[in-house]
């Protein structure tokens, strides 16, 4: 007599899908909007902001580009016409907002006015704002500033480069800042792409390092710091060789597709970073993704994140986590008509990172801009985009699209169903 076993393989099963309502401009088609951030909280309160070049000024002498801000409270269901942050008299141009929010609904912004960084603060779910205070010292140019709150938002960390990256921080939200802090130093030239405050109040920044003359490989790091921003260390997360040219004609920088990092915790203290690089000097880039549970001291082996043909390139990685190992990741890659069409993708774990649900793609509309078809955009518009989550399992996304990089283009957004 013979006993015949079963044995049942456990799969993990994929996490839920989200879906997306069709992108939307942030204002309408002829306004020149670039590099746009988006932040919301728990109580249905969202926040985008742009840099708008052209168009009406908020006063004669007012910036030109100047950011402007849209707010919802209503999970982003209807929006508020645009609005200035700040007048800013005397100043030429505003560039590279992003937004941070804290659970008691207070919104915190950083942009720059010309090459000086700046700090506002809004406590009315972003009707008004403080007046603009300068964070970067006695230093005479900065650059690439980005945010990070904690829960209480009593802990506030802005950080930018001047060629090397500091830091400032503030321990009581906002209202006094300490002197800007040199966090490593190495005669690159460092751009910060994320910032995160995890519940052990360990503070975070992710930063890429270019050669001064951009032609050589590119190394990502995360700068540390666990005595609220007095002192900092450096941990080596990958190197990316050379970036791929300027495409002939799109107008943009040697370092435009240089690889970037960007970075989210969730609420047990989980840190992740995601980036692209690339193994071939000029060759395509792949998105990557790695993580820390002990506060950034050790990390995981980097895990690829999209399987595309080989020439297939990807570019401004976005990422936002929370709870216990949700994780939502995005970027834009030109897979569909390889170099000449855009789009950006979206992707969903809910278990830290060990299972993914499908790609989504985020650049659906067919039309509405003219570098806008069924199959994508043109080309990428600005330095980053932006995604955001509202505290109740809803995700918001937003980043730019154009015909090159010298525009003009549009900042476009979405929201999970």
């Amino acid at each position: 007599m013979s006993t015949l076993f079963c044995l049942t393989l456990m799969v993990p099963a994929l996490p839920a899908e989200k879906t997306f309502t069709t992108e939307r401009p942030f204002s309408k088609v002829g306004h020149d909007d670039w590099e746009p951030s988006v932040a919301a909280d728990s109580a249905g309160h969202v926040y985008m902001a742009t840099t708008r070049y052209g168009g009406p000024n908020a006063c004669k002498g007012c910036p030109d580009p100047a950011i402007v801000v849209r707010r919802s409270s209503d999970g982003g269901r209807t929006w508020s016409k645009p609005d200035f942050i700040c007048r800013c008299r005397g100043v030429e141009g505003q560039h590279d907002p992003v937004m941070v929010t804290d659970r008691h609904g207070r919104v915190f912004m950083t942009w720059m006015n010309d090459f000086d960084v700046q700090f506002g603060r809004s406590d009315d779910f972003g009707r008004t704002w403080s007046r603009p205070g300068s964070l970067d010292g006695a230093l005479n140019f900065s650059d690439k500033p980005w945010i990070a709150a904690s829960r209480s938002g009593r802990d506030v960390y802005v950080f930018f480069n001047a060629s090397d990256p500091y830091a400032v921080y503030s321990h009581n939200a906002g209202r006094t800042w300490s002197e800007p802090i040199l966090t490593t130093k190495s005669g690159l030239y460092f751009f910060s792409g994320g910032a995160t405050v995890t519940p052990d109040g360990t503070v975070l920044s992710s930063q890429a390092a270019y050669p001064q003359d951009e032609d050589g490989p590119i190394s990502l790091f995360v700068v540390r710091s666990t005595d609220g921003g007095k002192t900092w260390d450096t941990v080596g997360i990958d190197r990316s060789r050379k970036q791929p040219p300027c495409p002939p004609g799109a107008g943009c920088s040697a370092a435009y597709y240089g690889a970037q990092m960007t970075m989210a915790s969730d609420a047990n203290g989980r840190i992740y970073v995601l980036y692209n690089a690339n193994k071939r000097r000029e060759g395509p880039h792949r998105l990557f993704l790695r993580y820390s549970s002990d506060s950034g001291e050790t990390w995981s082996l980097p895990r690829q994140m999209t399987r595309t043909r080989r020439r297939v390139d990807h570019e401004f990685p976005m990422i936002a986590a929370a709870g216990d190992g949700d994780v939502h990741i995005a970027w834009m890659d030109d897979r569909i008509r390889l170099g000449r069409k855009w789009n950006v993708f979206y992707r969903h774990s809910s278990d830290g990172g060990t299972t993914w649900a499908k790609r989504w793609r985020l650049s659906d509309r067919n039309g509405g801009a003219p570098y806008k078809s069924a199959e994508g955009f043109r080309f990428p518009y600005g330095d980053y985009g932006q995604l955001a989550l509202d505290g109740d399992n809803g995700v918001f996304a937003i980043w730019g699209e154009g015909p090159s990089y010298e525009g003009p283009g549009g900042s476009w957004y979405t929201r999970s169903l």
